[in-house]
């Protein structure tokens, strides 16, 4: 019996070795080359609540996960993570930190340099451009106080051929930049460039007979040409009602876009104020689909900076962040003084998108650059970068303007654009503008995009961000009406042919499933919607 009761014993302790002993896929990690602690091996545990079993072997590179800090160089610590996103207790050793390179730029065209933004190291490069056609001038993209946030500068040749274009890129490929992207867009060309310490954007503009070279940094992040694949949802575009009672003031710019695949895609914002957030956060939530936890945005778009339209990104931040997943920004600022856009505040923006967790921030969008979302294909038609050598009349002319190719249409959207990124968009061609539906420049008002830019893009469908109600006065008049019957530019929407519907902000936000057909009255009683909303 004795023996027995041995045996038993000793069957029992190799059970409870065998339920509690290592995780061999753990004690494998152990081993790697690249892991040197017995802290830093995977792990699996059970929620008890869900029955769902954690396995953390991901090995995701990113803030969420970091552990351990470390100096360029040098390999951080991260956690392992499970797929379904919970971080574990191991650790894994990740990539080497890279240096983060700002880079001198005379304006004679020499690359001289390079700082790392983090560390202070600098390597000598004293790589002269090529001369192509006449050097008109260099651009710089920021001010001197913000060159380890972005140092990039433009230079800007003319009495340029294709030829001096091509003269470019073989000078890139001779110092060991590797070509990333490559675009056309009309009779334009642009390639995308990415050595160790400089990104180069090399823009042949046929139109102007001019050559524009950014020289910026080597990590600025790169939408993606691949689409992922249509789904099942029916897109849809809302223009919202910005309140410019709530924020006071008039003009606002909200749109929000339903992918294929569920996902959105969301313009602007209007003001920092709780109802403009509200308003954004009920179209994402009351549309997702079903099998999404939480509405995906899968682009948030920032024209420019003024704060009728980056406003409600602030107060949306701080009610919903946990609420809804945000994958990227796209966007351009300049880091120097353009109009009445100062770069001071630049970084408390950038800062609060990157609080999101899981978003990138893709800050350096390019006037040529294509990229995809689901079923759908973006073009960007003209940033800040694009203006010079022309005089900036505003910050409006800071805008990033882009085209929407989705569900067989074209949307413009123009932002605050004025004459000067009107100018430039003007040498574009016709079938590079054209477009069903319009975003009209600056809400309409005295200093916008010019009449022959809107009859370029020749759109069916204006959408006009602007009140009935001059919120800015104690008088509460028209603000709209009067510059729609008067305004010189506005005397193309009144009378073109073309235009089929105008749909004006504050007729309340308006949902258009596309592809959209217009239907109806061309326009609203303005009159009669003007005395319904006044005070």
């Amino acid at each position: 019996m004795k023996r027995l009761f041995g045996l038993l014993l000793l069957l029992s302790l190799l059970c409870l070795a065998g339920c509690f002993g290592s995780d061999p896929e753990a004690t494998a990690k152990e081993t790697e080359a690249d892991v040197t602690t017995a802290e830093e091996t995977a792990d699996v545990t059970t929620a008890a609540e869900t029955g769902h079993q954690h396995t953390f072997d991901q090995k995701v590179q990113s803030d969420e996960y970091l552990k351990t800090p470390a100096a360029c160089g040098e390999k951080p610590l991260y956690y392992y993570s499970c797929v379904c996103g919970e971080r574990g207790e191991s650790a894994f050793k990740g990539d080497p930190v890279p240096h983060v390179y700002s880079v001198s730029v005379s304006d004679a065209g020499l690359i001289e340099s390079v700082k790392c933004t983090k560390c202070g190291h600098t390597e000598s490069l004293n790589l002269q451009v090529p001369t192509s056609g006449t050097l008109k001038g260099a651009f710089k993209c920021s001010e001197s106080k913000y060159s380890g946030v972005d140092s990039a500068k433009i230079l800007y040749y003319e009495n340029c051929t294709e030829s001096h274009f091509e003269n470019v890129v073989r000078w890139l490929q001779t110092n060991g930049l590797t070509q990333v992207q490559s675009y056309k867009m009309g009779g334009n060309r642009y390639v995308l460039y990415r050595g160790d310490y400089f990104t180069a954007y090399l823009s042949y503009l046929s139109g102007e007979g001019a050559i524009r070279l950014y020289i910026g940094r080597a990590d600025d992040k790169i939408p993606s040409r691949i689409d992922p694949g249509a789904g099942n949802v029916t897109p849809a575009l809302w223009q919202i009602n910005v309140d410019c009672k709530a924020a006071g003031y008039n003009g606002g710019m909200s749109y929000v876009l339903q992918l294929s695949d569920g996902k959105f895609i969301v313009v602007d914002g209007g003001y920092d104020t709780k109802e403009d957030a509200d308003s954004i956060y009920k179209i994402l939530s009351e549309n997702k689909p079903a099998n999404h936890e939480k509405p995906i945005v899968a682009g948030w778009f920032i024209t420019h900076l003024h704060i009728d339209h980056i406003g409600a990104l602030r107060n949306f931040t701080n009610q919903y962040k946990g609420k809804v997943k945000i994958e990227g920004f796209y966007y351009n600022f300049p880091y120097v003084a353009v109009g009445d856009i100062y770069p001071s505040n630049n970084q408390n923006w950038e800062d609060i998108m990157a609080s999101w967790t899981g978003a990138t921030l893709y800050r350096k969008l390019h006037s040529g650059m294509q990229f995809a979302f689901a079923g759908t294909k973006v073009t960007v038609l003209c940033t800040f970068e694009d203006v010079y050598p022309l005089e900036f009349n505003s910050g409006n002319d800071s805008s990033t303007v882009f085209k929407v190719e989705i569900a067989g249409q074209k949307i413009v959207f123009l932002g605050d654009a004025e004459y000067g990124e009107s100018d430039r968009m003007l040498n574009l061609s016709s079938d590079t503008l054209k477009a069903d539906i319009m975003q009209y420049a600056h809400h309409g008002y005295d200093k916008q995009a010019r009449a022959n830019l809107y009859q370029k893009i020749d759109p069916s469908v204006i959408l006009w961000p602007m009140p009935f109600v001059n919120w800015e006065s104690e008088s509460h008049g028209e603000v709209f009406r009067p510059r729609y019957l008067t305004h010189g530019e506005n005397a193309w929407a009144r009378t073109a042919a073309s235009v089929k519907k105008i749909i004006v902000m504050a007729e309340g936000t308006t949902k258009l499933e596309l592809p959209y057909t217009p239907t109806g009255p061309r326009n609203a009683d303005y009159t009669a919607l003007y005395e319904e909303q006044r005070p």
